[in-house]
């Protein structure tokens, strides 16, 4: 990761709590729970995903279930199915799931997903709107006196914002994903 990206998650992050901690304090919030499995795609595996925070300040809702998804890309080329998942459950509706792929892999994450079914108390039903898929984009903002000189800010910014489409690249169904955009300076 180069020191723009970051910066870029630095400045997003919620300060002082990690993902097990934050799930931990969930119960003793009144948050209305929903049908379905919700899936956090994140970066970091121990951090709290950004849409996950933005969704239940905006939608007050919680999804039954919880995966927090981190996709590794090995040195590898290919990545069998049998070392495809590593499943653990968090408690209260949540579990971390990472995915594994080599560089030749086709990240095909519904795809890789279903190996988790019936896995510690992990289960997908057959529905199609059973899954819903929240991705966050972080929106990076130059700002005068941050991290950069502003003309490197200003040019960061818009390449970054015209970055590839990543529910195309891992596969994600068109009609359940749910982008969150969190406005982040830099």
């Amino acid at each position: 990761m180069n020191r723009r990206s970051q910066l870029v998650l630095a400045n997003s992050a919620e300060p002082g709590t990690g993902l097990q901690a934050y799930i931990d304090g969930l119960p003793s919030q009144r948050i209305t729970r929903v049908q379905g499995t919700a899936v956090f795609l994140v970066a970091t595996p121990d951090r709290v995903p950004q849409s996950l925070i933005s969704n239940l300040r905006h939608n007050r809702v919680l999804h039954e279930r919880n995966i927090i998804l981190h996709l590794a890309f090995h040195q590898t080329p290919w990545v069998g199915m049998s070392g495809r998942t590593h499943i653990e459950q968090l408690g209260n509706g949540f579990w971390r799931v990472t995915l594994n792929f080599g560089f030749m892999n086709v990240p095909d994450v519904p795809k890789a997903l279903r190996l988790c079914s019936n896995r510690q108390g992990l289960q997908f039903g057959d529905e199609a709107g059973e899954l819903t898929y929240f991705l966050s984009r972080l929106t990076a903002v130059p700002t005068p006196g941050r991290g950069m000189a502003l003309w490197r800010e200003r040019l960061f910014a818009a390449m970054s914002n015209r970055s590839s489409n990543a529910a195309e690249f891992f596969c994600l169904p068109d009609d359940a994903v749910v982008l969150l955009s969190t406005r982040v300076p830099i």
